[in-house]
């Protein structure tokens, strides 16, 4: 009952009825022996009605199974908790100390039963008379789940769970979905921010499923794989540093969380200034941070990613050849000064600690911005060119631009 509760809770999502006939399955290996196959409508009805017993028996009044109107019986059967306030109420941290307490002793991890779940949805899935392009979509969906769920786990164990990774790669070669892999993307919302939407690398097809584990954060999963294989670290014409950049959209992550994997790829070699049609990998991530509302728990994060891809060799003057041949540096510095309009809106200190790891890595305090934007901005309406000094003087409170005047006074 303890390990149900536990999966009903981890879980992103009502789970389908037959995943929960998964869950109960004994052989913890059961998902990985599995054949790829349709389930038969024989098995199918003899799971659903068995597990339907079993959970009105055990969770009567807590847990209750309903049908979606529009799925099918596979997908739209599904299980929910009768109540909120039971959902609430287990979800509270002594009821959570206490299960986990209780399963302890068994080495159960929810995170990982929930991906041999989902991986036994994928193997088992209907795909007769079933559009190609719905197939496809339901794949990726339950390959997202997974996917999640083997990043939490790998958090919690500190390990992989390679026999699940390696039965999944071969799962999806033979399934429909034939190695159409996810797009990793910038969400809509960055991109406008951003004004991106040119930018190649904004959209990165993901080409393999070593591309997918490092896009997921599956740190300790890449790692394994890059001590058998170090020349996947620069094989493929994609950027990998570009997957790891957008792994925190796909993940809706903290900048935190991004460390091992940045710290793990650029120790293993990889080149931060390797571009992809002309741009250059972190450009837009860079841009990103420069948005204007750093909050106090991503800033670290944040700061910490920036100061690691430049000790290892991000080259702040590396050009944009796509566009107007700015470095990233200017390209950061312009950035800021035409879309950060209140900086008053984050801690003055955000702000310093963002150009002094610039600053400290030889960002030319010199720079000048030269952009036909800089003529027509009303703030400096006879200066073709804006300098770091004018940016700071015109930005920012006087308290914070004295400060950072004198921090570009000390390394001048």
């Amino acid at each position: 009952m303890a390990q149900t509760f536990q999966e009903a809770l981890q879980a992103t999502e009502d789970l389908p009825l037959i995943a929960y006939s998964f869950l109960e399955e004994t052989d913890a290996d059961f998902a990985v022996k599995l054949a790829t196959q349709e389930m038969n409508q024989i098995e199918f009805r003899s799971r659903h009605a068995s597990m339907a017993r079993r959970l009105n028996g055990r969770f009567k009044d807590l847990l209750e199974v309903y049908v979606e109107s529009s799925g099918s019986a596979f997908w739209g059967t599904r299980v929910d908790f009768l109540h909120r306030t039971m959902r609430d109420f287990l979800r509270s941290r002594a009821v959570r100390s206490m299960l986990g307490r209780y399963l302890e002793e068994e080495s159960f991890n929810a995170n990982t039963s929930l991906c041999r779940s989902y991986l036994a949805l994928i193997k088992t899935m209907p795909v007769q008379d079933v559009k190609e392009g719905y197939i496809l979509l339901i794949i990726k969906e339950q390959l997202d789940n997974i996917m999640r769920h083997a990043y939490q786990a790998e958090i919690e164990q500190r390990s992989s769970d390679r026999e699940l990774l390696d039965a999944l790669e071969p799962t999806l070669a033979e399934s429909p979905s034939r190695g159409h892999w996810p797009r990793c993307h910038i969400s809509e919302l960055v991109r406008k921010k951003l004004n991106v939407s040119s930018n190649p690398c904004d959209s990165l097809e993901i080409a393999s499923f070593f591309d997918l584990a490092v896009a997921s954060g599956l740190s300790h999963y890449v790692s394994e794989r890059l001590s058998e294989t170090p020349s996947l670290i620069s094989e493929g014409q994609m950027p990998i540093l570009g997957y790891a950049l957008q792994f925190w959209v796909i993940l809706k992550c903290r900048e935190s969380d991004l460390l091992a994997m940045f710290r793990l790829l650029l120790e293993r070699g990889l080149d931060p200034n390797k571009d992809f049609h002309g741009k250059v990998t972190w450009l837009a991530w860079l841009l990103f941070i420069s948005k204007g509302n750093l909050s106090a728990e991503s800033n670290e994060g944040r700061l910490r990613i920036l100061d690691l891809l430049l000790r290892y060799g991000g080259d702040l003057q590396r050009e944009d050849v796509v566009s107007e041949p700015n470095s990233l540096w200017e390209h950061f510095v312009e950035f800021f000064h035409f879309n950060c309009r209140d900086p008053e809106t984050a801690s003055e200190a955000d702000f310093f600690y963002v150009f002094d790891i610039f600053l400290f890595h030889k960002a030319d305090p010199h720079g000048v911005i030269l952009s036909p934007l800089s003529a027509t901005d009303g703030q400096y309406p006879n200066k073709a060119s804006i300098t770091l000094s004018d940016i700071f003087n015109g930005k920012f409170p006087r308290a914070l631009a004295s400060r950072l005047l004198r921090r570009l006074q000390a390394v001048s």
